[in-house]
């Protein structure tokens, strides 16, 4: 899709030089820390920065085969027939759906007052409407 678009993309540690140009010190590997050793100056007029996030170890799980992480439950080859999702941000909710389509039934466990904190309420609002019959149950200002 970027290069449709006529997009470069660069994985590493960028640098801001000044307001349209970069220093990118190139990185490999899956998660993308591994530095390289090349590094590269990149002219722009426009900069999109793409972070991309990493799930957060809960210390209160057990090691269990059973408990996945957004990147686990991708790659998971059996049906669950009942999930709990922790956490009701994007990327949970977005697993949720997915795995609602595919027959299972869910519940969501949301510590904080609202799902996807930091999104639009009016759109959250749409969002809960529309998808309320995949859970079971959403429970909010709750701790596991």
């Amino acid at each position: 899709m970027a290069k449709m678009r006529k997009v470069t993309v660069l994985r590493g540690v960028g640098s801001l030089l000044d307001a349209q140009n970069l220093k990118v010190e190139a990185t490999e590997g899956a998660v993308g820390q591994a530095k390289t050793g090349a590094t590269q100056t990149v002219a722009f007029k426009r900069l999109v920065i793409a972070a991309g996030s990493q799930a957060v170890r809960l210390p209160f799980l057990p090691d269990d085969p059973r408990i996945v992480d957004s990147t686990g439950a991708l790659e998971m080859n059996v049906e669950a027939e009942k999930m709990l999702i922790v956490g009701g941000g994007i990327i949970g909710l977005e697993m949720g759906t997915v795995y609602s389509t595919l027959g299972s039934r869910l519940d969501v466990v949301e510590m904080l007052p609202t799902l996807m904190t930091g999104a639009d309420r009016d759109l959250v609002k749409v969002w809960q409407k529309f998808n309320a019959h995949r859970f079971d149950n959403i429970m909010l200002n709750t701790k596991t």
